[in-house]
């Protein structure tokens, strides 16, 4: 949950301006460039959540035990698995590849053609990693945890309001997929603003009032 916290603030913050959030491609360019270590060490950040993601869902789903979800559990898990990665490939572009990208733009004079190339190869880059995070690696996750609220739901000990609470967080994580496949910046902005929190509070509560009973 922590981990998913600092990624969460890492986005909200430091990455926020090289993303689609951050508007135009040559200003985007100009901050990663400007701020190339940090949005690196940034979605290196992601990628540590995206493992944190694997060791909650695996850590959930052992522990909704109740009798015939066995084969919903691991049809969750498995589809969280292939969500990671593309989620995982995506991390590592944007850490590894586009900041390359933006320092050589930057480094070029106003009016180079190359700059005009380098543009283009970086908004096709970010096309693809949303493609790869908003779309696919989403839509794996949220049918994985459609499947993991189902099994909640047939564990009678597992507290209901947290049964309620990953209707928000799968319907926003569904969202999130279609903003990304549609291209819809804002959609976006939103789905995973709010897929972040639910989760976060979602995992955290999970981890109180479920994991940690006596």
């Amino acid at each position: 949950m922590s981990v998913n916290l600092a990624a969460s603030l890492m986005m909200a913050t430091i990455l926020r301006q090289g993303t689609a959030a951050g508007g135009a491609i040559p200003d985007r360019l100009a901050y990663v460039a400007a701020h190339a270590r940090m949005v690196s060490a940034g979605w290196y950040t992601w990628e540590l959540a995206t493992l944190s993601l694997v060791a909650v869902f695996a850590t959930v789903l052992r522990s909704l035990d109740s009798p015939g979800t066995s084969g919903l559990r691991a049809l969750s898990f498995l589809l969280l698995a292939l969500g990671a990665i593309p989620d995982s490939i995506n991390n590592l572009i944007n850490a590894g590849i586009l900041p390359d990208i933006a320092i050589e733009w930057a480094s070029l004079p106003d009016g180079d053609p190359l700059r005009i190339v380098l543009a283009g190869e970086f908004a096709r880059w970010d096309r693809f990693t949303v493609l790869l995070t908003g779309a696919l690696a989403n839509g794996f996750y949220a049918v994985a945890g459609w499947l993991l609220m189902v099994s909640a739901y047939r564990t009678p000990a597992y507290p209901r309001a947290l049964c309620h609470l990953q209707w928000v967080l799968w319907t926003a994580t569904s969202a999130m997929s279609a903003a990304a496949v549609i291209d819809s910046t804002p959609a976006l902005i939103a789905t995973v603003a709010v897929t972040m929190a639910s989760f976060v509070i979602w995992s955290a509560a999970t981890a109180w009032l479920w994991l940690g009973r006596e």
